[in-house]
C-alpha cells in the first residue's frame, strides 16, 4: 500500500532523478578533471541509481532516454571490470611473463581509453546526455509548476 501511494507521487520521483543527475554532473565533472578510475566507477553507481529511479517510477521518460542510461552505465561497469581484469594479472603473473603481461596491460589500458572515450563523447556539450535529462528532468518539473 505505501509503495502505491509513492508510486502516484510522480513529482516525488522527478525530484529524486533531479538530485541524482546533480550527483551524476558532480562526479563527472571530477571524473574527467582527475581521470581516476575510482571516480569513474563512482560515476557508474550513481547512474545506476538514476537508471533505477527512471526505470520503476518514471516510465516515459525510461522510454524517451532510457537506452542511453543503460548504455552509459554499461560502458562505465566495462570500464570498471577491465581495471579489475588488470589488477588480477598484475598479482596473478609470474615474475618471468614481464612481456605478456606488458603486452595485456597495454591491451587493457586501450580498451579502457576506447570505453571512458565513447563515454567523454556522449555527454559532451548542449546535446549531451546529462543536458539532455536536465532539460527533459526541467520540463517535466516546470509542467507541474514546481522549481
Amino acid at each position: 500500500q505505501r509503495l502505491t501511494k509513492l508510486a502516484g507521487n510522480v513529482l516525488a520521483f522527478e525530484e529524486l532523478a533531479q538530485r541524482r543527475l546533480e550527483e551524476i554532473e558532480s562526479l563527472d565533472t571530477k571524473a574527467a578533471f582527475e581521470r581516476d578510475e575510482e571516480r569513474y566507477h563512482e560515476l557508474r553507481i550513481a547512474v545506476k541509481h538514476l537508471r533505477y529511479v527512471v526505470e520503476n517510477f518514471l516510465p516515459e521518460l525510461d522510454i524517451a532516454e532510457g537506452r542511453d542510461l543503460k548504455h552509459v552505465q554499461d560502458l562505465l561497469g566495462e570500464a570498471h571490470d577491465l581495471c579489475v581484469l588488470r589488477e588480477s594479472l598484475v598479482a596473478l603473473a609470474a615474475p618471468d611473463d614481464e612481456m605478456l603481461l606488458l603486452a595485456w596491460r597495454e591491451r587493457i589500458a586501450a580498451e579502457y581509453a576506447r570505453r571512458i572515450g565513447e563515454y567523454r563523447r556522449m555527454v559532451q556539450g548542449a546535446y549531451g546526455i546529462w543536458e539532455r535529462w536536465r532539460r527533459m528532468l526541467n520540463e517535466e518539473l516546470d509542467a507541474r509548476g514546481e522549481p
